[in-house]
């Protein structure tokens, strides 16, 4: 297998623990860290360098880097999640997909490109991720589930089986969905919520049971 030259495009929290996992992955070689923090610019993480930010895109490319990650997980960033998810395939770099070795996907589900499956985390049979989606350190997707692009579904977050989650919507640490129940693309559901009743487009849902805190500007 050839190995996978990989531009990682950020430097926080979420980047670094994607980092332990590349660096363990024979078949990858990160290359670079993009920020658009400045201070982080010249330093090094766990021995790759931050060279600067997505405007250094191109020029990696240029210079052989073949894939890219996306390493921003904060909730609120699915735009700019998505934002540089179709940048770097503009420029000709392919998304990577990440698993962790403790990870567990069903056969039958399917994954598409770029999808990250975090520590001990689990999709279950004939769920469907879609591509730029986050499943987050012991997140569990059930049976049927439909995770839309750039969707987050944060650590110990619980989706039971045959739930849709839209586009860019984002569920919190901790919280559980209730079987069939449908969220709205770009809305976020708390750390804690319990979801029982579907969520419309760009809604903010908290508590137990879920219930709208305010509506969220359209992304």
């Amino acid at each position: 297998m050839r190995m996978k030259k990989i531009v990682l495009i950020g430097a926080g929290g979420h980047a670094r623990v994607l980092l332990d996992i590349l660096q363990d992955d024979k078949n990858s070689q990160v290359c670079a860290l993009l920020d658009t923090d400045r201070d982080k610019w010249g330093t090094t993480i766990c021995n790759v360098p931050v060279i600067g930010d997505d405007n250094c895109l191109a020029d990696l490319r240029r210079q052989g880097a073949s894939h890219f990650v996306v390493g921003i997980g904060a909730p609120g960033q699915a735009a700019r999640r998505r934002q540089l998810f179709d940048t770097a395939q503009r420029v000709g770099l392919a998304p990577a997909s990440i698993v962790h070795p403790t990870a567990t996907c069903f056969p039958s589900a399917m994954l598409a490109e770029g999808v990250q499956l975090l520590a001990q985390s689990a999709v279950s049979a004939g769920a469907t991720v879609q591509t730029n989606v986050i499943v987050n350190t012991g997140a569990i997707v059930e049976h049927d589930c439909l995770l839309e692009p750039h969707v987050h579904v944060a650590p110990r977050a619980c989706l039971a089986g045959g739930v849709r989650v839209g586009t860019g919507a984002h569920i919190g640490l901790g919280a559980a969905v209730k079987e069939d129940v449908s969220i709205g693309d770009h809305s976020i559901v708390g750390a804690g919520a319990v979801v029982i009743e579907n969520v419309p487009a760009n809604t903010v849902v908290v508590g137990i049971p879920a219930k709208p805190l305010r509506k969220k500007e359209a992304a």
